[in-house]
């Protein structure tokens, strides 16, 4: 018989498990990237549309996020109790448009940082949702690199390259084109970066009551 592992061993053995947990989560995303990069350039993509709630998409990536947030003493703030707005839109690709910018705030954001999640319908009755970070923020001058495919941009503290395809920001981007939408880089308000996804008033619900009652 194995005499008994110590309370030391047993918990480097988690912490081993932990690491090869997050390693295959990582290289699963990538290769997830890839797959859809692939796709996207082979014009394979479809929508799927249907009516998405705004407020569910911004709740699931919040209870998606809210632990590794609080792993990393994040304050992860999710505004999504008064947008009980439908959009018609493919919600998978909704949802990995969010998780791509959550990815990328989540990695950038320093320990006790802060990332803000809101959304609502704008003026001219665009429906916006932003993902602002506390962290070093996208240089004007290093959006467009941050925008290429395989592109990435440096940590402006650490000066290290982020582990990662690069494809998050591209992938959201274009998925959001196939929703005839936009998304686009400016500084936050919390001295971060504010990546702000809009998709066009047509695919807004008129028939929603909430609309109207809303401004961003």
């Amino acid at each position: 018989m194995h005499p008994a592992k110590s309370v030391e061993e047993q918990a480097r053995y988690l912490e081993y498990a932990g690491d090869i947990e997050t390693s295959g989560r990582h290289l699963l995303r990538v290769i997830n990237d890839i797959l859809d990069f692939s796709r996207l350039e082979e014009d394979q993509v479809a929508l799927k549309e249907e009516l998405v709630l705004a407020a569910d998409l911004i709740a699931y990536v919040n209870r998606m996020f809210k632990p590794l947030a609080e792993e990393k003493e994040i304050s992860l703030i999710a505004d999504s109790n008064n947008l009980s707005i439908s959009i018609s839109a493919d919600e998978k690709l909704m949802r990995q448009t969010l998780i791509n910018l959550l990815s990328n705030a989540i990695k950038f954001t320093p320990i006790s940082g802060t990332i803000e999640i809101k959304g609502g319908v704008e003026a001219d009755g665009r429906l916006a949702i932003s993902v602002a970070d506390s962290g070093p923020g996208i240089p004007p001058e290093k959006v467009e690199k941050a925008m290429r495919s395989f592109g990435q941009v440096d940590d402006g503290f650490t000066k290290v390259e982020q582990q990662g395809t690069g494809l998050g920001l591209p992938l959201a981007r274009a998925f959001m084109r196939l929703h005839q939408g936009t998304l686009t880089v400016s500084n936050g308000p919390n001295g971060g970066a504010e990546i702000t996804i809009r998709l066009p008033a047509k695919r807004v619900d008129p028939a929603d009551p909430a609309i109207g009652a809303l401004a961003y």
